[in-house]
C-alpha cells in the first residue's frame, strides 16, 4: 500500500499561499510524486455560496459559514485518493478563525 501525504498551507488573505503551492506542486512533481492540489472554498457549488457569502452577496450566521465550510471540505475530500499527495492552501483551523473573524464584523 502506498504512503499518502497530506500537506495543508495556512495563511492570510493574499499571503502567498496558491503562489507556494505552485511551486511546491512542480518541485514534487518532478521528483515523480502524483499531486493533487485543492483550495476551500472548491469551486463546487458549496464553495460558491461561502465566495458570495464573503463578497456580501449573500447573508449568512457564523454558524451556517461554519457549516458550509464543512460541507465542501467533505464533498471534496472524500474523493479516493490513495498513493497521491493532497495539498490544499486552506484547513478546518483557518476556516475557524474566518469565521470567527466574520462573527466579529472584522473579516470583509
Amino acid at each position: 500500500m502506498k504512503k499518502s501525504f497530506f500537506i495543508a498551507l495556512e495563511g492570510l488573505d493574499g499571503s502567498g499561499k496558491s503562489t507556494q503551492i505552485k511551486l511546491l506542486a512542480k518541485k514534487l512533481k518532478g521528483q515523480g510524486l502524483k499531486i493533487y492540489t485543492t483550495a476551500e472554498p472548491t469551486n463546487s457549488r458549496i464553495g460558491h455560496i461561502i465566495k458570495d457569502i464573503f463578497k456580501h452577496k449573500m447573508e449568512a450566521d457564523h454558524r451556517t459559514i461554519a457549516a458550509l465550510y464543512a460541507a465542501d471540505r467533505l464533498d471534496h475530500l472524500t474523493n479516493k485518493t490513495d498513493g497521491i499527495l493532497k495539498k490544499m492552501d486552506r484547513h478546518k483551523k483557518n476556516n475557524r478563525a474566518n469565521t470567527k473573524n466574520r462573527r466579529r464584523g472584522t473579516k470583509k
